[in-house]
């Protein structure tokens, strides 16, 4: 299913009764599209959740019945400050969150639980906390929380902390977000400095 390019597209609406999708739901290039609400009923996605490139849209608020899904990736959506309503999703390959540049809260991931692939939190501007993630208990590849610049390092490193760096089968890397932990909100109160890293990435770059 494809929602894509639409000029005049303010709500994504009119799939309420929509259960399974028998491929990717992508949701991309919508330059007037504000919220997503439609897909309340909708519990699983045979691959992967993508919505890209929405520079209007403001929330995320329609998936609270999802419980299967690939890779979930929430990219480039310039005006985007709430993602809320992923309450029964718990097991996942992958979760994107990149690009996002008002986004400030990941609150709507609080159930979710394993992760096959990777976690991947990068080019958030607004970004301050990582609070919605706390009930991550494995990730079965890499975790990369970098160059999101009001996240502080020492919140990254506490969200890794919580997990256990033994419970991350890949690469961790923490690196680029805001210096020295002085404006560290804290997943668990944790403040101080671990380093910044060299710029490796880039906003496009898709691993």
């Amino acid at each position: 299913l494809t929602i894509c390019e639409h000029d005049q597209l303010i709500d994504a609406t009119g799939f309420t009764n929509l259960q399974e999708t028998g491929g990717p739901l992508s949701i991309t290039d919508n330059t007037t599209l504000q919220t997503i609400t439609g897909f309340e009923a909708l519990q699983t996605i045979s691959e992967d959740l993508i919505i890209k490139g929405n520079n209007s849209l403001a929330s995320i608020a329609a998936f609270e019945n999802l419980s299967q899904v690939d890779v979930v990736t929430i990219q480039e959506n310039a005006s985007l400050t709430t993602i809320d309503q992923f309450s029964t999703l718990q097991n996942i390959e992958k979760l994107k969150i990149q690009s996002n540049d008002a986004l400030a809260t990941m609150d709507a991931f609080a159930a979710l639980n394993t992760l096959s692939d990777a976690l991947l939190i990068r080019y958030n501007d607004s970004l301050v906390d990582l609070d919605g993630l706390a009930y991550i208990s494995a990730i079965e590849g890499d975790c990369k929380i970098t160059d999101n610049t009001v996240l502080t390092d020492a919140t990254a490193q506490a969200l890794v902390d919580l997990i256990g760096e033994e419970n991350i089968s890949g690469e961790i890397r923490i690196e680029n977000n805001y210096p020295k932990g002085s404006k560290d909100t804290g997943l668990i109160g944790d403040t101080g400095d671990t380093g910044s890293g060299d710029d490796t990435g880039s906003p496009e770059d898709t691993n």
